[in-house]
């Protein structure tokens, strides 16, 4: 098995054939191919827990969607389904995220992904609003102040925490931080 450790020391692991590729970094991007690839890591359930103000920030390039054509960017769940968080990234819903008991959908932004070039996202929560920033422009708002809680003791970079639909396309960069 293929690991991966992050800038705070966190250590992913590989499932399928996740990798890391220079075909379009010379730094190197998590490439997964929407079929089964993705990375986890352990997690405790205070880690990934967005009471207070966040941002989620990450660079992609994507082609085309993965198998199920939800490509999961970030997942943090229990496995069940119910109990936890995500954002999603694909043609078919655009920018989507979604937690499992705090009211269904977060924010979503209707839009194709899939242009075969590196784009930065940010989505964030500063004073009970949330935002989508893509490349720096602000794309799509909702109030939401939600606490973003879950049961997990898994998160999951490119698939929901049971390895279902999974992402398709290099990811780069990604960082949660709390900042409020």
């Amino acid at each position: 098995s293929t690991t991966f450790t992050d800038a705070a020391g966190g250590t992913w692991s590989a499932t399928g054939d996740a990798a890391i590729s220079t075909a379009l970094t010379a730094g190197g991007d998590l490439l997964l191919d929407g079929s089964g690839d993705y990375v986890t890591r352990s997690i405790s359930v205070d880690q990934f827990r967005l009471e207070a103000d966040f941002s989620l920030r990450w660079s992609s390039w994507k082609s085309a969607d993965g198998e199920n054509s939800y490509d999961m960017v970030l997942s943090v769940d229990d496995g069940s389904g119910f109990n936890g968080w995500f954002v999603e990234l694909t043609a078919y819903r655009g920018f989507f995220s979604y937690h499992h008991g705090a009211g269904g959908t977060l924010l979503a932004y209707n839009f194709n992904p899939n242009d075969s070039t590196w784009h930065n996202y940010e989505f964030r929560r500063v004073a009970g609003v949330l935002e989508l920033l893509i490349d720096g422009v602000s794309v799509a708002t909702a109030l939401n102040s939600w606490p973003l809680t879950h049961s997990s003791t898994i998160a999951a970079i490119g698939s929901t925490v049971g390895g279902v639909y999974t992402f398709a396309g290099h990811i780069k960069n990604i960082v949660l931080e709390v900042t409020s």
